[in-house]
């Protein structure tokens, strides 16, 4: 007896096909006996076969299953009239008087079918007993052999490019020679905003009143599925035809696929034709996956060349707008520059000690940018700032898989400063498993990533800072001592700011000169009371808290000098050194001063704010920190009353 298959519902709605003596195997895989174009079937889906004469359905393990007459079966003799439902393709088993035992593969021209990149036959990972990619007939070896020259004319011509702008008109060149249509876009994705999602698009013919334009439909529902879409009969598909650009444009035929970066959707390439009659075909839906592909990873590299190069220029800038960073005529500070200068030839692990806020990230980079390696990266890490569950990932570098956040694989700092310079600051911080890691790999100078299996060589020089007594830790157990001689080779301690006191002024100088621009006034310099302010301040945040002080100074300060009410009231409030009882009495005398003006200036004034600024010359602003800094709000608060 013979039987066919009437297909009623699916891609192959309206065709038939003999169920021959070998059984069939159905799915949306090439190697499948009938490869179907619909998303909702399994690569392998099911399989038809005769048993003793009886025609079976066999599911072979179908995610969306396999139905007999509306029932989920395992497996199930049918009889003739029997309905199976695979995913959204459905027919019905029928007797056929025709003696013929072949298989038609039907292309149903009209259907709109949705392919993942990975699916198309020349991006499928290759099977374990051939090839990756295989044809169903001799019949398209002539068209597969015109996709991979052209792939490889495309990955060929991709693969020099560096500039943005160049990818982009080589791709809408590209897409213009291979596909007859009217339109051909590349549409980028940008971050959401407020507003939805932000796009560009660069497309030929340009976008102008009239002209066609991509689809925002079709470009929200790749986004969203992450799958390429052939569409040849937009204007009945449900989800396309009432969009508003399609209908006005009369696109009947589309295609529009994915830019993946990893499992994130960057953008999308478009093509459509609004000529009656016209077809894309299913390698079309192949091709354009693969140049999409293709083109994902081009913009992904470019990415980071781009990155790469942002942070040469940064770093370049730096080292040309600052020399070594380092300010002061202090013979501590000029010890400090000469070791710099000698620690800069040779590839010589350094550590830096001091306290926080001295300054030895600055010697780290002075070290590098002196150094043969200042044109290669210099990559730094503050050990104290992340936790111990992802310091290791930092430090390594992660594969896909490795933890449950791990979607691709991303370099570790040591890759990263490969060639160049890695800068671990507050060392000390790490934990003792940390440490034996780290020195294994600077020791053998390979980096194992996390989940990975292929160790990386690296060639870094590492400087190490920190603020804490490493050789008391080493003492207590809680550093290794292998690790700290293996750091403590050349080592440097920068001298906090109060064993500089005379670096003071030459400091503020220059820090007003860096914040300066910010302010909506001219500044001459400081007033003789915040110099003797500054002097005074024993500076526990050393440089770092002196250039905080200097730039709020510059930012709400009024007047064209830098008065000592601009600093935080920390500073004036902080009494002398033991050295300077006069200069505590000399500060006193002064606030006792400028009390008794400001509350002249109030009673002048009509206990107006007003009033007693115009009364004392000076701004409204600066009255009001006066008295803040006075501590007068009370007793001007009570005099109001009177």
């Amino acid at each position: 007896m013979n039987l066919r298959l009437e297909f009623v519902g699916g891609p192959l709605r309206g065709s038939a096909t003999t169920l021959p003596a070998a059984g069939l195997r159905l799915g949306r895989a090439d190697e499948c006996d009938l490869t179907i174009a619909d998303s909702t079937l399994s690569r392998r889906h099911c399989s038809l076969e005769w048993r003793d004469g009886e025609p079976w359905v066999v599911d072979d393990g179908g995610r969306n299953g396999t139905f007999v007459n509306d029932e989920r079966v395992k497996e199930c003799r049918l009889r003739i009239g029997d309905r199976i439902q695979i995913g959204e393709t459905i027919f019905v088993l029928e007797a056929d008087t025709a003696d013929s035992g072949s298989v038609t593969r039907s292309w149903n021209a009209t259907a709109t079918v949705e392919l993942a990149p990975a699916e198309s036959r020349y991006l499928a990972p290759a099977a374990a007993d051939g090839p990756a990619m295989q044809t169903a007939t001799s019949n398209d070896g002539a068209r597969t052999t015109r996709d991979l020259t052209a792939l490889l004319a495309f990955a060929h011509g991709l693969q020099p490019i560096r500039e943005r702008s160049v990818i982009q008109r080589f791709l809408l060149d590209a897409l213009a020679d291979l596909f007859r249509a009217d339109l051909v876009a590349l549409c980028l994705f940008r971050p959401e905003t407020e507003t939805g999602h932000a796009l560009e698009i660069v497309q030929r013919p340009s976008p102008e009143p009239g002209v066609l334009t991509p689809s925002g439909t079709v470009l929200q529902r790749v986004r969203e599925l992450g799958r390429a879409v052939l569409s040849n009969d937009v204007r009945e598909e449900a989800d396309l035809h009432e969009a508003r650009s399609v209908a006005a444009s009369q696109v009947r035929s589309l295609l529009c696929a994915p830019l993946m970066v990893g499992e994130d959707v960057s953008g999308a390439i478009y093509v459509a034709s609004t000529r009656v009659g016209f077809f894309f075909e299913r390698e079309d839906l192949e091709l354009i996956a693969a140049l999409a592909s293709l083109t994902g990873v081009a913009f992904e590299n470019l990415g980071h060349l781009e990155w790469l190069g942002n942070e040469v220029k940064r770093v370049s800038g730096e080292a040309r707008g600052m020399g070594h960073g380092l300010v002061g005529d202090h013979p501590s500070m000029q010890a400090l520059v000469r070791f710099i200068v000698k620690a800069a030839r040779v590839d010589t692990t350094v550590l830096v000690l001091g306290e926080s806020g001295t300054g030895k990230e600055l010697v780290a980079r002075a070290i590098h940018h002196g150094s043969p390696r200042a044109g290669r990266p210099f990559v730094s890490l503050n050990c104290a700032a992340l936790p111990e569950n992802l310091l290791e990932s930092e430090l390594f570098g992660y594969e896909p898989g490795a933890f449950s956040d791990a979607r691709r694989s991303k370099p570790g700092r040591l890759e990263m400063a490969n060639g160049g310079t890695l800068f671990l600051d507050e060392v000390g911080e790490l934990s003792p498993s940390a440490q034996a890691k780290l020195l294994r790999a600077i020791q053998e100078r390979e980096v194992d990533r996390l989940g990975g299996t292929r160790t990386v060589r690296v060639d870094i020089r590492l400087i190490a800072a920190t603020n804490r007594d490493l050789s008391d830790a080493v003492r207590s157990g809680t550093f290794r001592a292998d690790f700290y001689h293996r750091l403590n080779v050349l080592s440097v301690t920068v001298p906090p700011l109060r064993d500089r006191r005379s670096d003071i002024p030459l400091l503020a100088t220059h820090f007003l000169d860096q914040f300066r621009g910010a302010a909506d006034r001219r500044i001459e310099g400081f007033s003789a009371q915040a110099r003797e302010c500054l002097m005074r301040y024993s500076w526990p945040g050393n440089v770092r808290e002196l250039q905080n002080a200097i730039e709020r100074a510059v930012v709400l300060g009024c007047s064209d000098r830098i008065l000592a009410e601009d600093f935080p009231e920390a500073l004036l409030e902080q009494p002398g050194s033991p050295e300077s009882g006069s200069g505590q009495r000399l500060q006193a005398t002064l606030n006792a001063t400028k009390r008794r003006l400001v509350l002249e200036a109030f009673e002048a004034g009509g206990r107006s704010f007003a009033e007693a600024a115009k009364f004392l010359g000076v701004h409204p602003n600066h009255l009001h920190r006066l008295v803040r800094n006075l501590d007068l709000r009370d007793e001007l608060d009570a005099a109001r009353k009177r």
